[in-house]
């Protein structure tokens, strides 16, 4: 996901400019100034700081500092993605970093990783649902008691059962938000096809997480982005050098994002 995504959601979310920039702002150059010498994805910032700040929050804050020269803006193409760099002004090995980090992201964003990411997270997740009682009964589906959703392309990643309710799920093991549009169209989707919505995700933002709660369920987080088991070096090395948030689990964990997000 590119940087272009919260400029149009930090829009939505509020069209003045939100004070809550400025405490980012401190936030980040805390960060830049602990660590001159490193160079940094907006990825990478939003997610360390994302128990305290929207991810389009900290993105404001981060092109606010590039305007005003604090800090160094590169928008760089990597794997079909548009990321940012940012670093200290008169960085001496700017280049040297920048291009680990580019190697690095490289194969975070290689299209077969993306896929096993996904596909590991959603075999761990069924076998999670199954053993609490939820029985599955569809996968990437529009269409659920001979009701078919038609409004847009979207499918649901699964739909189970427990106790006689229907459930719409959406799974997202990623570092960044679900799209806000796309959270909407799924909640439609669910009241729809009758379903009752429930968003399993890495992490998300209060206000999204209402609106799950307002539509007649729950979202659970589960913060660390899961890698599948064979790739537990490539995570341990990439933790260390991006500082992200990834495991490598054998099994499902996650709360309730209302405990969560209070404790």
């Amino acid at each position: 996901m590119d940087d272009h995504h919260y400029e149009e959601e930090s829009e939505q979310e509020a069209r003045s400019r939100d004070p809550k920039i400025d405490e980012a702002k401190l936030a980040i150059m805390t960060i830049f100034d602990a660590e001159p010498k490193r160079v940094f994805y907006s990825v990478q910032i939003e997610t360390r700081l994302e128990r305290d700040f929207f991810h389009w929050i900290t993105n404001k804050g981060l092109r606010e500092l590039a305007r005003e020269r604090k800090i160094k803006l590169e928008p760089r193409a990597i794997g079909g993605q548009r990321v940012h760099f940012y670093a200290r002004p008169g960085h001496r090995y700017y280049k040297m970093e920048a291009r680990k980090l580019e190697e690095y992201l490289t194969q975070l964003y290689e299209p077969d990783f993306t896929r096993a990411v996904g596909h590991y997270c959603e075999m761990l997740l069924d076998s999670a649902l199954a053993r609490a009682g939820f029985m599955p009964v569809g996968k990437d589906v529009s269409e659920w008691n001979g009701v078919r959703w038609t409004e847009s392309g979207h499918n649901l990643d699964r739909i189970v059962v427990r106790d006689t309710i229907g459930y719409g799920v959406e799974i997202k093991n990623t570092q960044n938000y679900i799209p806000h549009d796309e959270l909407r169209i799924k909640i439609r989707m669910c009241k729809h096809l009758g379903l009752r919505p429930l968003f399993i995700m890495r992490f998300a933002p209060k206000s999204y997480i209402d609106e799950v709660y307002r539509a007649g369920d729950f979202t659970l987080l589960f913060e660390q982005q899961m890698y599948p088991l064979s790739n537990i070096k490539l995570m341990r090395e990439v933790r260390t050098a991006l500082g992200l948030k990834i495991d490598c689990p054998s099994d499902f964990q996650a709360r309730r994002a209302s405990v969560y997000l209070s404790a």
